[in-house]
């Protein structure tokens, strides 16, 4: 009663706050809850497909026995972690870190060698519009001229134009990702909660099965696992809590980048203006800040938003896709995940056509059926949670003329088992914190709003586990910051009332 009443005489700036970390937290222990019901549901229907109460019966029961004993067991389970992270800071950070980048690059290498597949799907379109730019010829695959967003071709091109092989180009673009990403993590863990925290991280993200069993594929996901840590470091993270302009605009050539690569992106920066009220930036640094970034998209995306004016006679910011994707995923026929085709055919219209039709229908049947719609956001949110082996599919299962093995059943389960491990520490630590009361710093609540970005975009978009990827690690860097919490606040307590009363006076 306490805390409410000084809550309620805080300044506005607080109430925001506090509103906003209790709903973004709301909002992650849903996902987490929602992955336990989710892996072995999308297990179960592989397995036995006919039998839907079966399913969501036994998924239930299983979701209750893990948050069971999550909650009986969760001091238990905070105190491993809080072991492990004490055993790696005995080592000194920067070795440590080379530890992890080699042990990370010594098990993709393994797993290449052991596991070589060919581009399929998505992967294979990319290879084949990479090689056109290459040879000069236009951009253009399936007579669509900007249905494909350029980003990963344009990622592709040098490392297939240099290199001859196929499979090791893409191997080693892959790996070189991997050494990018893991320095993100290291800089923006490092930066929100120190080195302690930051060995745990890269620890994570090295030995993150999915991105391992990637490698060998090319895939845009894992373009933009590398890169999002960056954008978040040079924008929010503690170290820089007043970023210079050109760290802004440096992360909006980043973004830029990756808008290119996942036109999904366009509203990120949304993500950043809500960092940088919560973090109570002054409005004119704010505006500079933005300015700057704005500057930066802009420089990456311009020449191909002209390039496709060029070619169109009207103006298409990155690709003609997002419309008759949203109406795949929103219409009579929709799953929540990939279907080719909704109630009417797009593809039989010119592609700029489809994009406009698409939104139009997609928007009047989201309109018309909520109920249906809520129920369909649900299972995206089933799809989104309920699988981290996309890696192991594309390699062993596509990639190996689609036969299911023992190596494929195995992976899949050391995936999925990391991933419900991962999702568990982030459980019991955001209990843990509420239960002492210890509120989750605002700088932190970036991670949270880039999660949630995702996970909200693909309730309404198409869903699979394949989307999540790109926030590897966001999640690497959340769990070991929401563990060094619980350890600092063994030693300081609650927080929120001093600030508050602090805030009041």
């Amino acid at each position: 009663m306490q805390e409410k009443a000084l809550i309620a005489a805080a300044p506005p700036s607080i109430r925001l706050l506090t509103t906003s970390r209790t709903a973004l937290a709301l909002v992650v222990l849903y996902a987490a809850i929602i992955c336990f019901y989710a892996v072995p549901l999308l297990t179960l229907r592989t397995l036995i497909p006919h039998t839907p109460h079966t399913q969501v019966a036994v998924s239930v029961g299983f979701c209750v026995v893990v948050l069971t004993c999550g909650w009986r067991y969760q001091s238990r389970i905070v105190d491993v972690a809080n072991r492990a992270i004490s055993w790696m800071a005995k080592f000194d950070p920067p070795n440590w870190f080379a530890f992890c980048v080699l042990v990370g690059m010594a098990v993709r290498l393994g797993w290449i060698l052991a596991f070589p597949a060919e581009p399929v799907s998505d992967g294979a379109v990319y290879v084949a519009l990479a090689r056109r730019l290459i040879s000069g010829a236009p951009y253009e695959i399936a007579n669509t001229r900007a249905y494909w967003p350029p980003g990963y071709p344009l990622f592709l091109c040098p490392w297939l134009a240099l290199i001859p092989h196929q499979a090791i180009s893409i191997a080693l673009s892959n790996i070189a990702l991997f050494l990018v990403g893991i320095v993100g993590v290291w800089k923006l863990s490092g930066a929100l909660c120190g080195l302690s925290a930051s060995a745990f991280a890269v620890m994570l993200f090295a030995l993150w099965p999915n991105l391992i069993f990637q490698v060998g594929m090319p895939e845009k996901e894992q373009l933009l696992a590398s890169l999002l840590p960056w954008i978040v470091f040079l924008t929010t993270a503690r170290s820089v809590a007043r970023p210079a302009n050109w760290q802004w605009l440096v992360a909006g050539c980043i973004l830029g980048f990756c808008t290119l690569t996942q036109p999904l992106l366009q509203l990120f920066p949304l993500v950043l203006l809500a960092s940088g009220v919560l973090r109570g930036t002054p409005a004119p640094t704010l505006l500079t800040q933005f300015v700057a970034l704005a500057i930066g998209m802009t420089t990456v995306i311009a020449p191909w938003t002209l390039r496709n004016y060029t070619v169109f006679d009207r103006f298409v910011i990155v690709s003609t896709n997002g419309g008759s994707a949203m109406y795949r995923a929103n219409n009579p026929l929709a799953t929540g995940g990939y279907t080719p085709a909704g109630e009417f055919n797009l593809e039989l219209l010119p592609e700029v056509d489809a994009d406009d039709v698409g939104r139009k229908l997609a928007r009047e049947w989201i309109v018309a059926n909520p109920a249906a719609f809520g129920r369909l956001a649900f299972e995206k949110n089933v799809r989104f949670m309920g699988d981290d082996a996309v890696g192991a599919y594309q390699t062993l299962h596509n990639g190996r003329a689609g036969q299911k093995s023992a190596a494929y059943i195995f992976f899949k389960g050391t995936a999925n088992m990391y991933w419900m491990f991962l999702w568990l520490g982030i459980l019991v630590a955001l209990i843990d914190l509420a239960r002492n009361r210890e509120k989750i710093p605002a700088s932190v609540l970036t991670l949270f709003l880039t999660f949630v970005y995702f996970f909200s975009i693909h309730s309404v978009a198409e869903s699979a586990g394949k989307y999540h990827v790109v926030l590897a690690g966001i999640l690497a860097v959340l769990l070991s910051t929401l563990i060094h919490l619980e350890r600092k606040q063994e030693k300081s307590g609650t927080l929120t009332a001093s600030i508050l009363k602090r805030s009041i006076k």
